[in-house]
């Protein structure tokens, strides 16, 4: 399987006015090399949807870009890779280094809002491959029904009192199509099929930890090496 994104989700007690402090943040961002540029955002209002993204900042490096999307509860931080990355070339080293970038932002809004106050988080990785039409091993191993254009599964497990896992499996039909101005005017013809593209996502989050608190004072983070943890099993067991 190759690398495609890695991913930690924050999610915090509710901050209305947020975009007086993004500024700030894009200061301290740039500061520490984390940002090249902001993407345009709408201006939205205070009082619409709290998840809606009021800063999304980018830095584009060699191997991969980093992206960081803010919004009134919430802070994601995006690795996508550019190239093909193995998984056991860089799982642990790319986790630590986006741990690290995490706790720096969740300093930062310590320091300028005091009450800045984490619900829970999450350690998300996103893997594919491509499993060719003529491949009867792989074929056999994910049980493909040939006759299925698309098959997508999710499945959320809790693992104990705090922590839950979730296991999204797709395998796409791809083909071999010239390019089209519109996308859905292509036709797939049985011919051109080149194989399916199997993409599998695996999540750990500690949302069961933030249900079952009884203290609404308490930061929740995540134990980023359990969660690192338990994704490397999970991913060895789906890709045996």
């Amino acid at each position: 399987m190759q690398i495609k994104e890695l991913r930690i989700n924050i999610q915090f007690e509710y901050i209305r006015e947020i975009r007086k402090y993004l500024y700030d943040l894009e200061e301290f961002l740039r500061q520490n090399n984390l940002c090249d540029k902001l993407n345009a955002v709408p201006p939205v209002p205070d009082d619409v949807e709290p998840h809606i993204e009021r800063l999304n900042s980018i830095k584009d490096d060699d191997s991969k870009i980093l992206n960081i999307f803010v919004s009134q509860a919430s802070v994601s931080v995006l690795f996508t890779y550019k190239i093909p990355t193995n998984f056991e070339d860089m799982f642990h080293k790319e986790v630590n280094y986006l741990s690290d970038i995490t706790k720096k932002i969740k300093a930062f809004f310590i320091s300028i809002y005091p009450s800045f106050k984490i619900n829970y988080e999450g350690l998300v990785i996103a893997s594919s491959k491509h499993i060719l039409k003529d491949d009867d091993i792989e074929i056999a191993k994910y049980n493909i029904d040939l006759k299925i254009e698309e098959d997508r599964r999710r499945v959320a497990k809790e693992i104990d009192n705090k922590h839950v896992t979730i296991i999204e499996k797709s395998f796409v039909k791809f083909y071999n199509n010239r390019p089209a101005i519109n996308p859905m005017a292509v036709k797939n013809k049985k011919e051109t099929l080149l194989g399916w593209n199997y993409i599998l996502v695996i999540e750990v989050h500690n949302r069961l930890e933030y249900n079952n608190s009884e203290d609404d004072n308490t930061s929740l983070e995540i134990d980023i090496d359990f969660a690192s943890g338990k994704i490397v099993d999970l991913l060895k067991k789906e890709t045996k």
